[in-house]
């Protein structure tokens, strides 16, 4: 009976033990929400697009996506189907309110609406650049998505459905997926909730960094399955920096080389 007790009281610490460790768990989520929340933002497009039924009256048109800051200069990355043809689109900050005392959570006032602009966006990987005015804004780094392995931990921000500032939890079902056969580009696939509005927001690692950027779902129900998918960072990467200096990318075919040391651009 002596061991029994022995065991009983030592089960008993470690149940104890447990507990503090899943509360400082969600302390760092709640840490990582709050480093990363700052630097995005809900992307909102207006302009005009030809009817349904083939006319030639043109209809006004507005969508909402996200975009993450990666420079303190004011660029922001966004999917190119977010931003579209429209001709104009604004960025709206997230206004943060500071925890009150005793209060674990609060509603967000309204945050900073500002012009953008679309410095340049590619198709054929679904990334667009916008620039903001101002300096010195807060900004996540790229991660090294080559790095990734199937089962990390993830987080999705984005504002879906136009819920600005919001936040989903999942694994890295795949680091590496074809959606069609043949297909040049490789995305992330994930199980971290992605609906309608996501578009164009980070996917982070537990440290903060964007792993990728959210780009679309498979799903029959037109919300989330548990199966969204996220453009690598080291691709996103070089479409940024492509973007940044020339206005567009410029494929392999173009120059005579494959850029990114073995990402092609095709």
């Amino acid at each position: 009976m002596k061991w029994f007790a022995v065991a009983l009281a030592g089960s008993a610490a470690a149940c104890l033990q447990a507990e503090p460790s899943l509360a400082g768990l969600s302390r760092q989520f709640q840490d990582l929400a709050a480093r990363v929340d700052p630097a995005v933002a809900q992307v909102l497009t207006s302009g005009y697009a030809p009817a349904a039924d083939g006319s030639l009256v043109l209809h006004a048109k507005r969508s909402t996506g996200a975009g993450v800051l990666v420079d303190p200069a004011g660029y922001i990355l966004t999917n190119a189907h977010v931003v579209g043809e429209v001709r104009k689109v604004q960025v709206l900050f997230p206004q943060l309110a500071q925890e009150a005392r005793g209060v674990a959570a609060r509603l967000k006032p309204a945050g900073k609406l500002v012009s953008a602009e679309v410095i340049g966006a590619d198709r054929e990987t679904d990334i667009a650049v916008l620039k903001v005015a101002g300096g010195d804004h807060p900004f996540l780094r790229l991660a090294d998505s080559g790095a990734l392995r199937q089962g990390q931990l993830v987080f999705a921000f984005g504002s879906p459905y136009g819920l600005e500032n919001s936040v989903s939890i999942g694994v890295i079902s795949s680091v590496a997926r074809q959606v069609r056969p043949g297909d040049p580009m490789e995305y992330i696939q994930t199980d971290a909730s992605i609906n309608p509005g996501n578009s164009g927001g980070p996917l982070v690692d537990a440290e903060g960094a964007v792993a990728g950027i959210n780009t679309f779902i498979v799903s029959k129900s037109g919300g989330n399955e548990g199966v969204g998918f996220a453009a690598p960072s080291n691709i996103v990467r070089l479409v940024y920096e492509q973007i940044r200096q020339h206005g567009r990318v410029r494929r392999g075919q173009e120059e005579g080389h494959h850029p990114g040391g073995g990402v092609c651009l095709l």
